[in-house]
């Protein structure tokens, strides 16, 4: 059915694609692929050209379930993100604190925090963000 789906509306399942995945060492069978649905477990599925996951979420294999997983993998790769932009721009960030503010490099430190819609990165004496996700 996801095949079908993919070749008349491919649009439906990109919420549910992970380009990321360049392979799957095991693909499950049809059958395989039923009996874990039914076990309330949902597998990566090669659909087309790519991988997508169960739009019907259910449970990943850890037994958390999918919805959750792909939203930690969203937070993870946010942070990830804001970390690189921080580390990228260190050396910039620490002379404007240290000149601008008068905190010593030593001193200028980073922080993670939650904007309610997405998170940010700032800096701890003067509570200035430095880098923002979008959501």
């Amino acid at each position: 059915m996801l095949a079908i789906v993919d070749r008349s509306w491919p649009q439906l399942l990109d919420p549910f694609r992970w380009p990321e995945i360049i392979a799957i060492e095991n693909t499950s069978t049809d059958l395989e692929v039923k009996q874990l649905r039914g076990a309330r477990l949902n597998p990566i599925l090669p659909v087309g050209t790519s991988t997508v996951t169960s739009p019907g979420g259910g449970t990943a294999s850890s037994g958390i379930t999918t919805r959750v997983v792909i939203r930690a993998n969203k937070t993870l790769q946010t942070i990830k993100n804001l970390e690189r932009a921080v580390t990228a721009n260190l050396a910039t960030l620490k002379a404007n604190f240290t000149k601008g503010h008068g905190i010593l490099d030593l001193a200028v430190d980073f922080e993670l925090v939650s904007l309610g819609n997405g998170l940010a990165v700032r800096e701890k004496n003067t509570k200035l963000v430095v880098a923002r996700s979008d959501s």
